[in-house]
C-alpha cells in the first residue's frame, strides 16, 4: 500500500511502502516525505469518508 494511503488511513508506514519504480527501475525513498492535508480543501471531504 503506498505511504500515502498509510498516512490518511493513520496507520504505520512499513518499508515496503517506500519501494517505488521510477523510469522502469526499482527506487527507494530514503525518507518518507512529509504528508499535510489542508482541512479547508474539497479534498479533506474525501479523505473523511475513507
Amino acid at each position: 500500500m503506498p505511504f500515502a494511503l498509510r498516512k490518511l488511513l493513520g496507520q504505520e508506514i512499513t518499508e515496503s511502502d517506500r519501494v517505488f519504480y521510477h523510469e522502469g527501475l526499482l527506487a527507494k525513498f530514503i525518507e518518507v516525505p512529509d504528508i499535510r492535508i489542508n482541512k479547508n480543501s474539497p479534498f479533506s471531504e474525501l479523505c473523511k469518508e475513507i
